[in-house]
């Protein structure tokens, strides 16, 4: 704020504002600054992908597919531009359109050694044929993502994979994984705390999501699809089920 006091119009001032805006859950802020820069400086592909995925943050789909296909049009298939336009059409339910997106993506990093931006198109391309009940290629995806780079987020999709499965053992497997590789999130407490809800381990379960209440670290939610309502929303959901079973068991105990 204090640089933007001095020069407003400077491209790194509006780009970091916004970025730390989106860090602080400020989105709708976020947004302002991210259109005031592509304003000034209609020539970059990176900060039009930004505003595309806080257009994609704040539900402003039709805005952000507009924005996004002008831009290819532009730019050509430039993959932050193609990812970021593969998530809004998974929101939007278009599969053919999501996966063609995401692909595309997929291609163009392995096609520059991109790996870790490899990993991230194949995750996302797994949560969208996950959404749409083709599981063997979600696990497909999920396990072509930990071959590019062993990152948390794709261990703990191929652990709900297994979960739903009602396969506990490999579902531990993969969130115990995440959970050693994860500093930043709270995804894998808040999924090995479902599993124990799911299969009657409630003291564990407990243990996890009170870890999970308890922090009020936020900013990891920038790069996921979620904000701070429906996190806790999630949250309170898990632990009304928890306490609920704890309530069954006590119902069931001779006094």
């Amino acid at each position: 704020q204090q640089a933007e006091r001095i020069e407003p119009a400077n491209f790194a001032v509006l780009h970091s504002a916004a970025l730390s805006l989106g860090r602080l859950n400020r989105d709708e802020e976020a947004v302002r600054y991210l259109e005031r820069a592509v304003e000034l400086y209609p020539d970059s592909p990176e900060v039009i992908a930004d505003l595309g995925w806080m257009y994609f943050k704040t539900h402003q789909l039709e805005k952000g597919e507009e924005l996004l296909l002008d831009a290819i049009e532009d730019y050509g298939e430039e993959r932050s531009l193609t990812m970021t336009l593969g998530t809004i059409y998974a929101d939007m339910y278009q599969f053919e359109d999501a996966k063609h997106y995401y692909e595309a993506a997929i291609e163009s990093a392995l096609a520059d050694g991109r790996s870790y931006f490899a990993s991230v198109a194949y995750y996302n391309l797994s949560l969208l044929e996950k959404a749409f009940y083709r599981f063997n290629d979600a696990m497909q995806s999920t396990k072509r993502s930990l071959e590019q780079t062993e990152r948390a987020t794709g261990h703990l999709a191929k652990g709900e994979l297994y979960e739903m499965q009602m396969n506990f053992r490999a579902a531990h497997e993969e969130y115990t994984k995440a959970y050693n590789l994860d500093e930043d999130t709270p995804l894998a407490k808040m999924d090995l705390a479902a599993l124990y809800q799911r299969f009657g381990r409630l003291d564990e379960a407990l243990a996890y999501a009170r870890d999970v209440y308890e922090s009020e670290e936020l900013h990891w939610m920038f790069n996921f699809g979620i904000d701070e309502r429906r996190h806790r929303m999630e949250l309170h959901g898990l632990l009304a089920d928890i306490y609920r079973g704890r309530a069954h068991e006590l119902s069931m105990t001779p006094t």
